[in-house]
């Protein structure tokens, strides 16, 4: 099955900045970026990951100017919405077998999507 989020993550640069101008400016800004995933979430609300599962996350970015570790940092804001959403019970090691990043350029269409297998 494959996920699609769209739009602009938050990246871990990003993250450390909002954190050393108020340390309660990163957990205000995590906490945006999963209401917004989460109600991207909502079209596949049908869906229940019950089982343990591998996530492929494939980056689409609009260039190379970040860093692909800063940009998977976004992951954590992903899999948080997904067990918020309902979707996944946990995200611990119960539930999650594994990642995978992958990452291109798509100047118009930022987004990540993630392919989930059952392992």
């Amino acid at each position: 099955m494959k996920l699609t989020i769209k739009g602009i993550l938050y990246d871990l640069n990003s993250y450390i900045a909002d954190l050393n101008s108020s340390r309660y400016s990163g957990n205000s800004t995590k906490q945006s970026q999963q209401r917004d995933c989460v109600i991207q979430l909502t079209k596949y609300k049908s869906l229940k990951l019950t089982g343990k599962y591998h996530f492929g996350f494939t980056w689409y970015c609009k260039d190379k100017k970040k860093d692909p570790d800063n940009i998977a940092f976004a992951k954590k804001v992903i899999m948080d919405s997904l067990v918020k959403s309902g979707m996944l019970p946990n995200d611990g090691w119960k539930n999650v077998g594994g990642f995978t990043d992958e990452f291109e350029i798509d100047k118009g269409n930022e987004r990540v999507e993630i392919e989930i297998t059952e392992v």
